[in-house]
């Protein structure tokens, strides 16, 4: 299995980190993401859309575009476009199940409501992180059931 630096470009990684809170619940649920409404949001430069079947992120210029008397910023604008991400939702819930077994059973305690209140979202929020991070090996596409050492066959 590759892991999260294989799958996915550098700028892609960066569109998932500033996502985390979108990640992170599909770590725990795969059809999570498809579940969503679209959606947009953004600031400072940045702008995001979940769609319907993917994460689309674009990052520009922010510039001052008229400023107070003092100097200071009194209006911004977009300037022209430094780098653009598009991720679909089956990367990253293939991303998700390569993750090992303890790292989304974690993710679901951390989002989990019922039967039992155990959401904690900071958690949540450093476990995807360090999981986009690639601090985790992935599980290997199909694992030996035990390996034999010492034995020439």
């Amino acid at each position: 299995m590759a892991t999260t630096a294989d799958q996915f470009t550098a700028t892609e990684r960066d569109l998932l980190r500033r996502l985390h809170a979108i990640v992170g619940p599909a770590i725990t649920y795969p059809g999570y993401l498809r579940d969503q409404n679209e959606r947009s949001g953004g600031g400072r430069g940045f702008a995001y859309e979940v769609g319907t079947s993917s994460l689309h992120g674009t990052w520009h210029e922010w510039l001052v575009a008229e400023r107070f008397a003092d100097g200071s910023p009194r209006f911004w604008r977009t300037g022209e476009l430094l780098r653009e991400a598009h991720v679909s939702f089956a990367r990253v819930e293939r991303w998700a199940a390569g993750l090992p077994g303890e790292v989304r059973a974690k993710a679901q305690r951390w989002w989990a409501t019922y039967p039992r209140e155990t959401r904690d979202l900071p958690r949540l929020a450093a476990l995807t992180l360090a999981a986009l991070d690639g601090e985790f090996d992935p599980v290997p596409e199909h694992p030996a059931l035990f390996e034999v050492e010492g034995v020439g066959l």
